[in-house]
């Protein structure tokens, strides 16, 4: 019990034995703890300070054991005590940190390109660039982070590096949406980490096309591919407020069209379709390659591949010109 308040292993001995022998001094404490005099008076120290000792009333400056019952409210007193100033302490600091943070994290003095326009966009090379600007970004948000991530899965030790981060930010009440595709349900540690998201204040949905790779901190800075084919190589960091109010537009358009990620994959009542095979007729439909269609949704063409010869067997098609036809004519198009 006395060490979860607080009182040192050398203190706890000492206090056990004065119980035992009330009247003794250091050099017989000592004798009986096997401790040296050093140790006996520094954990006599401690004991007073913590009020677990008290000084005798009948023998000058003699010390004697204060009873547990009478001592343990100080003790867990004192705890609660000790326990507010270190959350006045840790609150301080995050303030701190957060005013730190939003000073690293708001852009420098705009470039002026030719022309004398100002210019609130940034190219950001390299994996690590992109990730610091990333980590900042979601750190130093104080109301809404939203994103899009396109893909069948997210390497594993990218969530992992992902999860402390998200704590952080989802613990200081930050609104968090993310829009990822269908695909990811069939990859386990994304699916696990979208759930945990969810059980942790995050809003998780997910829909069969995604536009592109996105992420909007409190609607004013946002963070896109270079190039979608490499989102890695490179993203654009831009604050411009017609850019971003026009990337939070597509973002919400997602957003309505996606479905909870606690819920079931969607069917279309009408048409038994799910959110990826009506998207794949659609991309085929268009004259989309078996490969692009599979980038599209996240998916292998491999898969593209067994969800049209479904669909076919569902349309009593023999080709997959007449399950288009058949499609268009069921409405599944």
């Amino acid at each position: 019990m006395l060490d979860m308040l607080g009182v040192g292993a050398t203190a706890r001995t000492v206090y056990g034995v004065m119980q035992q022998y009330p009247g003794a001094g250091v050099e017989e404490l000592a004798g009986l703890t096997d401790l040296s005099e050093v140790q006996v008076r520094a954990a006599l120290d401690e004991l007073v300070a913590l009020e677990l000792l008290r000084h005798s009333r009948e023998r000058d400056g003699a010390l004697v054991p204060v009873p547990m019952a009478v001592a343990l409210p100080g003790l867990v007193r004192r705890q609660e005590e000790e326990l507010a100033a270190r959350e006045r302490a840790i609150a301080a600091s995050r303030a701190a940190a957060t005013r730190l943070i939003a000073e690293q994290v708001t852009p420098g003095p705009a470039t002026r390109p030719a022309g004398g326009a100002t210019s609130s966009t940034e190219h950001l090379l390299g994996a690590d660039a992109v990730q610091d600007r990333l980590d900042q970004l979601v750190a130093g948000a104080t109301s809404e982070v939203i994103s899009l991530v396109p893909g069948n899965a997210v390497p594993e030790e990218s969530l992992q590096a992902a999860k402390a981060a998200d704590s952080v930010t989802l613990g200081r009440g930050v609104t968090c949406r993310i829009v990822y595709q269908d695909a990811v349900r069939n990859h386990a540690p994304t699916l696990a980490y979208g759930r945990w998201l969810a059980e942790h204040g995050a809003q998780v949905r997910t829909t069969a096309v995604l536009p592109q790779r996105l992420l909007i901190a409190d609607r004013c800075a946002a963070i896109v591919p270079i190039d979608p084919d490499q989102p890695w190589a490179g993203r654009v960091h831009t604050t411009d407020p017609g850019i971003v109010h026009q990337l939070v537009a597509l973002f919400e358009q997602v957003w309505v069209g996606a479905s909870p990620l606690d819920h079931a994959r969607p069917l279309e009542a009408r048409t038994g379709l799910t959110n990826v095979e009506r998207a794949l007729l659609q991309l085929l439909a268009g004259g989309t390659t078996d490969e692009v269609a599979a980038k599209q949704l996240g998916i292998s063409a491999r898969t593209v591949r067994r969800i049209m010869a479904d669909l076919m067997a569902r349309l009593d098609a023999d080709s997959r010109f007449e399950a288009g036809i058949k499609a268009a004519k069921n409405g599944w198009l």
